[in-house]
């Protein structure tokens, strides 16, 4: 009885390394099409945040000349103008940066963004 015992357990075990090593084949087979595929869906979504800010910069930029056109001559509101001016057209032009940059990065080297991006995942 401890003969057919140990027979079974022995190929339940060969049949899990089966298992485990056909797993890690399929895996090591679809790594290069997942990071494809999460290379070009960073670049989409860094594409939309880059016109999306492109988009903010313009229109902040027409906000603040009609302000401007408005407030002029009233010294008091020099300094809220001035204000307006910078964070209204400062805080989409650090988004516009930021996504340039990380979308650049992305097509110029994509193999340094994915290990940044693997060493952000890690910690």
């Amino acid at each position: 009885m401890s003969t057919a015992t140990d027979e079974l357990v022995n190929q339940a075990l060969l049949s899990a390394i089966e298992a485990v090593k056909s797993t890690g084949n399929f895996v090591l087979e679809q790594a290069p099409d997942v990071i494809r595929q999460l290379i070009l869906y960073k670049t989409a979504v860094l594409s939309l945040s880059t016109v999306g800010a492109i988009a903010a910069v313009i229109a902040a930029v027409i906000y603040v000349r009609r302000l401007w056109r408005a407030w002029k001559g009233d010294e008091d509101m020099e300094f809220l103008a001035a204000l307006v001016t910078v964070f209204g057209v400062g805080l989409p032009g650090l988004w516009l940066a930021l996504s340039t940059v990380s979308l650049l990065k992305i097509l110029i080297a994509p193999k340094v963004w994915l290990l940044e991006y693997a060493a952000e995942l890690i910690k």
